[in-house]
């Protein structure tokens, strides 16, 4: 059971909208207020309470966050095709110029410039 699953049990979930899931399978998001009432269901009919919906302001932020990592992602596949290229394609000779700017590059990418 979760945290907001035993403190509704209790009665003591604070008002705000929340992920549910009902006997049916469905899962709704819903509002309780300070009476711990809920707007559109019924506390028979509710198996679980799964999680706070989080407000726009969380949502953009983690959003945004999600963003820079994605583009972290990217850079750091982008490195690892050439630190491919460079080890495996290359014939020998070619590795020791290809090490120090590989080098330079993945000291940039891990932002130890």
């Amino acid at each position: 059971m979760t945290n907001l699953n035993e403190k509704w049990k209790k009665g003591e979930l604070p008002e705000g909208d929340y992920y549910i899931k009902r006997r049916n399978g469905y899962l709704p998001y819903d509002n309780i207020d300070s009476h711990g009432v809920w707007r559109n269901s019924i506390d028979e009919d509710i198996v679980e309470v799964l999680a706070e919906v989080p407000s726009y302001e969380l949502w953009k932020a983690v959003h945004e966050q999600w963003k820079v990592l994605l583009e972290e992602n990217t850079k750091l596949k982008e490195l690892l095709k050439e630190c491919k290229l460079a080890i495996f394609d290359y014939p020998p000779y070619d590795l020791a110029s290809d090490k120090i700017r590989l080098q330079i590059k993945i000291d940039q990418v891990l932002g130890e410039e």
